[in-house]
């Protein structure tokens, strides 16, 4: 990030950032269009479940940055 640009909220999946399944999914409909690979989903969920329930903040971040960092999303762009 540069000097003097904000990040982006990401108040808005806070809310199912307890529920590993529903955060995927719902990154999947968003960045994705639903064609998120079985084995894909499976590595994001599991790495999303090893982070604490209460580090909401982080099991978002972590879900969405290998989203974005995954060959699925890089060929959908």
């Amino acid at each position: 990030m540069r000097p003097g640009h904000r990040s982006p909220s990401l108040a808005a999946f806070l809310p199912d950032a307890a529920n590993a399944e529903a955060l995927v999914e719902r990154l999947n409909r968003l960045f994705l269009h639903g064609a998120m690979r079985a084995d894909m989903r499976r590595t994001i969920v599991n790495a999303v479940n090893k982070i604490a329930v209460n580090h909401a903040l982080r099991r978002v971040k972590m879900a969405i940055n290998l989203t974005l960092a995954s060959v699925d999303y890089q060929v959908q762009k």
